[in-house]
């Protein structure tokens, strides 16, 4: 019996080290990326508090405020919490408060509200972990401007996944229920009060490539295939596929293909609202009905965009330089 008390004493020590770490190591971790940011030009400002003995790490970071100089944006929140189990700290658990969180951009603020939304992550086990799995989950959401709403759905599921025995592939699936653009966006749209408030169907997929650099160990973007897209909104449907391959500076190769149904009244609506310049109108009533007449359907438009050479083009027009597509995580 003493053997066992004081094996059991020796466990709860250890174990207590082992959580005192592990806080420890989270505050320090939190500080040293403050610092970095900081010494770049960032502003940042938040108070950590340290609890869930003996079973988590829970850190919760209040009075939230983050400013980029260079992207001239802010973002600030109330609260935000982070569970790391203490017997696997390869997961986390991250919680959005109730309330809501404001982005400040050049000429534009958007109020940002999921109350309770969660997101979910866990990584491979070693001295260098890399995502394995990324599920995040909320109920009702919405972004609102100092206009009015802007977009709202009933819910939001994001799933990513590593494929089985490959090392940088995964799986990434998106859905809304009931995604809405709300009055604001409407409004600059130009669509009349019965087109249907909501999307019938709001979800895409895409199969991701990445690969570690080598010399700075970072994990870099190399490969997009979009494997479905489905919009529908009222008589709109909009669907795609297609894949990408991309240079180590983000530069594109490869094309993407989108079929858009019953295009015209709804292209009809962006003319009457101009946000197709009234300037420019005749030559998009032209491209467009050349490219519907090409495909035999005169209510579909059969798009291919191509990205070749760090150039553009919609089937044989050029559109201009290619977008990068870049994502870089940090260093390990």
């Amino acid at each position: 019996m003493r053997r066992t008390i004081i094996a059991l004493t020796v466990l709860a020590l250890v174990w207590c080290g082992w959580w005192a770490l592990g806080a420890l190591v989270i505050e320090r971790g939190f500080a040293a990326w403050r610092s970095e940011r900081v010494s770049d030009g960032w502003q940042i400002e938040a108070t950590l508090t340290a609890s869930g003995f003996p079973g988590h790490w829970h850190t919760t970071a209040e009075q939230i405020a983050v400013e980029d100089p260079d992207r001239a944006g802010r973002l600030s929140g109330d609260q935000l919490t982070v569970a790391v189990p203490a017997y696997w700290p390869f997961s986390a658990v991250l919680t959005l408060p109730e309330t809501p969180f404001t982005l400040q951009l050049p000429g534009e603020t958007l109020i940002v509200n999921a109350p309770g939304a969660v997101a979910k992550a866990s990584a491979s086990a070693g001295l260098a972990p890399q995502i394995a799995a990324f599920s995040g989950v909320s109920g009702p959401w919405q972004v609102n401007t100092q206009h009015g709403a802007l977009v709202s759905a009933e819910d939001l599921t994001v799933t990513l996944l590593e494929a089985p025995r490959r090392s940088g592939s995964y799986q990434l699936d998106a859905g809304a229920t009931a995604f809405a653009p709300g009055d604001v966006l409407r409004a600059t749209l130009g669509l009349p009060s019965g087109w249907p408030r909501a999307f019938e169907a709001a979800k895409v997929a895409l199969k991701v490539k990445t690969e570690r650099d080598a010399a700075e160990g970072a994990v870099l973007l190399r490969h997009l295939e979009l494997t479905a897209l489905e919009m529908v909104w009222g008589p709109l449907r909009v669907e795609g596929g297609g894949s990408l391959a991309l240079e180590l500076d983000g530069t594109p190769a490869g094309q993407l293909r989108l079929t858009i149904k019953e295009w015209r009244g709804f292209y009809a609506h962006l003319k009457t609202a101009a946000v197709i310049p009234p300037d420019r109108a005749f030559q998009a009533d032209l491209m467009l009905n050349a490219l519907a007449n090409i495909g035999g359907d005169p209510s579909t438009l059969d798009l291919t965009l191509r990205f070749e050479g760090g150039e553009m083009s919609l089937g044989t027009i050029l559109l201009g330089p290619a977008p990068k597509i870049t994502f870089q995580s940090a260093q390990p």
